[in-house]
């Protein structure tokens, strides 16, 4: 998902620093970040989504909670408030949110997705037979994707879900008009997983609304679908039914998207970004948008990005977190928030910034997500705490009230 990416320090082994952390190297996870080995239960992983969020627990069961208009949630037709268990999956990898659907990896390498389907987006064209609890337009419990073994990571747009391999190579299915699926079949959907034309040695794939990329073993980032902003690195074209490598970007170790924004970090710690920028999104100072990747001034040692709708944010080598772009919920799309929701953890005065400013209120951050109108972060012990809009509960705290104070997830105690 655009806003939700899987939060693994991906391995970038080429470029201007060399130097991986441990986490990189694919030992000890970074600065104590959460290993499923120690005492007690913790969140390992979150996901942010349009109005909801996910998370794995150290168990590697996924939690919910939040919107559940399309059961989304994956814990059935009327979860309680707070975190809801995923329905039937164990052995959970990853799990990745986007607008109204859900996906997530298991360790024995398959893929599951719930929630909305009408982009064919669960990746089962027989779901609603198949799956008694599937109604039109949606399914409330996971749905394995077909045709797919040996999963490794999973991402999601609005409409599509991608998955990556084992051996690299890159799976999307779901709504492809503006050739979000890669395969060089633009416009036509695929309720099945079709194959991303020319990508061999992915390790993470992310989704928006209308664009997908991916990163490489070798430090490349590679970008598809729709490109009328610049976010896929490039002037033209208007948009791409095939990756696309991004140029200006070394040593690529992470990408996140945005509705029509994508960064990327590198291995060395900086982060770059191109495309829309109405909301300040790019990070550059300017509401320009740019198909130039632009590199964000401010974090540094950054190991961890994400982008929402029109919001960016990093977490920088001391563990603290940065954000810009938008403050809040911008309807028509010019900038500007109609309402302001704190998801960048600044007041409610604030509409936008134009350059990175830090949260207050969580500290020894190893990874952060953005959704539409919110953003978590996942702490070294194995904490979320999340912060901005909270309509539908996605900030996880049993209320609807929304802070630009971060608020502490408390993970659930039973089976």
């Amino acid at each position: 998902m655009y806003r939700a990416i899987a939060l693994a320090l991906l391995l970038a082994s080429c470029g201007e620093d060399t130097t991986q952390s441990p986490a990189d190297q694919g030992a000890a996870p970074l600065d104590g970040a959460p290993a499923d080995t120690a005492p007690g239960l913790r969140w390992l992983s979150v996901s942010a989504g349009g109005a909801h969020t996910c998370a794995v627990r150290s168990d590697h069961t996924a939690w919910c909670w939040g919107s559940n208009s399309n059961g989304q949630l994956g814990g059935g037709p009327s979860p309680g408030p707070g975190p809801v268990r995923v329905k039937g999956l164990s052995g959970v990898e990853e799990v990745s949110a986007d607008w109204v659907h859900s996906c997530a990896a298991t360790a024995d390498g398959a893929a599951y997705c719930w929630g909305e389907n009408d982009g064919m987006q669960l990746g089962d064209p027989k779901a609603e037979a198949s799956y008694p609890s599937c109604v039109s337009g949606g399914c409330p419990e996971p749905v394995r994707v077909v045709q797919l073994t040996g999963v490794s990571a999973v991402g999601t747009g609005a409409r599509h879900s991608c998955a990556v391999l084992a051996d690299g190579q890159v799976r999307c299915w779901g709504f492809n008009e503006l050739g979000q699926l890669g395969d060089g079949d633009m416009p036509n959907d695929s309720a099945s997983p079709s194959s991303v034309l020319g990508l061999v040695n992915a390790v993470s794939v992310v989704g928006s609304p209308w664009h997908t990329c991916a990163a490489t073993k070798d430090g490349k980032a590679y970008c598809w679908g729709d490109n009328a902003d610049g976010n896929l690195g490039v002037d033209d074209p208007l948009e791409s039914d095939q990756p696309i490598a991004v140029p200006g970007v070394p040593n690529v170790a992470e990408v996140a998207v945005g509705d029509v924004h994508t960064c990327a970090r590198t291995a060395g710690g900086h982060v770059l970004c191109f495309g829309g920028n109405a909301a300040g999104q790019l990070g550059s100072g300017t509401t320009e948008a740019s198909a130039t990747a632009l590199e964000v001034s401010g974090p540094t040692g950054v190991r961890s990005i994400a982008a929402g709708a029109d919001h960016s944010c990093a977490v920088d080598g001391q563990g603290v977190v940065w954000c810009w772009g938008s403050n809040g919920t911008d309807a028509n799309g010019d900038g500007q928030p109609e309402q302001v929701t704190g998801k960048l953890g600044q007041g409610a005065t604030i509409e936008n910034r134009l350059k990175p400013v830090t949260v207050a209120g969580v500290n020894n951050v190893v990874a952060v997500t953005a959704g539409d109108d919110h953003t978590c972060a996942l702490t070294a012990p194995g904490e979320i705490w999340c912060w901005g809009s909270n309509t539908d509960g996605q900030l996880g705290g049993g209320t609807d009230s929304g802070s630009p104070a971060p608020r502490r997830v408390d993970v659930p105690t039973e089976e």
